[in-house]
């Protein structure tokens, strides 16, 4: 699952841009309709690959 969410994060990054692939995300988690916490989870997780990117990005090395 986990490889999953990286492959569609890189993904949406390679088509939308960093800064994109984040309002996607928002916006997903916005739209999922209440009763639905698989669906909600999944873009959690997507979520949380993007934020960790944006991490990595910021760390000077």
């Amino acid at each position: 699952m986990m490889q999953d969410a990286w492959e569609q994060a890189f993904a949406l990054m390679a088509d939308h841009g960093q800064l994109g692939a984040c309002a996607l995300v928002a916006s997903g988690m916005q739209k999922t309709p209440p009763g639905r916490p698989e669906q909600y989870r999944q873009w959690e997780v997507l979520a949380d690959c993007l934020n960790a990117v944006a991490d990595a990005s910021r760390t000077t090395h």
